[in-house]
């Protein structure tokens, strides 16, 4: 996607750059392999579900989905920080919500990076989500516990920077 595009998007639909956001539960069918009841299983969704949304919302960001074990948000472009500090609080909350359902804690990994996405309302029943090379980036970021690409890292402020180590490859920072 180019800025500046000379396609015209519908009203319903925006060009930006923004910061995206993936959360999802690491080994979740382990996790809920613990679980016998199927209703029991969909209440611990839920209740992730629900933790990722108020946190997300209180760092100025928006839930634009949940899909299986993962919650996809964006947040304002220079808003990476708030976006970091949501996921950390989320992070730091889920094991009391596997505690709360009898099961083992196990960790949250998180991905966060910036760039152009088209945000709007999506198909007949306009469903809204971010689509775009940027999205694809951020769903394809892996690694323990929150990953940051080099753009999102570039934009942290240097006293947030020491928690963060550099990895390989495609230049990636993680803090676990």
């Amino acid at each position: 996607m180019q800025s500046g595009s000379a396609v015209t998007l519908p009203e319903r639909l925006t060009q930006r750059s923004a910061t995206l956001v993936t959360i999802d539960v690491t080994r979740c069918r382990h996790l809920l392999s613990q679980i016998d009841d199927g209703a029991e299983r969909v209440l611990f969704l839920d209740d992730f579900y629900t933790l990722v949304t108020l946190h997300i919302e209180a760092g100025g960001g928006e839930v634009l989905t949940h899909m299986g074990d993962s919650v996809f948000a964006l947040f304002d472009e220079d808003d990476c920080l708030e976006a970091i500090t949501a996921l950390s609080e989320v992070r730091a909350v889920f094991p009391a919500i596997c505690r709360k359902r009898g099961l083992t804690p196990t960790d949250l990994r998180a991905s966060v990076h910036i760039g152009e996405v088209i945000v709007g309302g999506f198909g007949p029943n306009g469903y809204r989500d971010a689509l775009g090379t940027a999205a694809g980036v951020v769903f394809a970021m892996e690694g323990p516990g929150i990953t940051v690409s080099e753009q999102v890292y570039r934009k942290l402020p240097s006293g947030a920077r020491s928690p963060w180590k550099k990895r390989g490859g495609k230049v990636s920072y993680h803090m676990t």
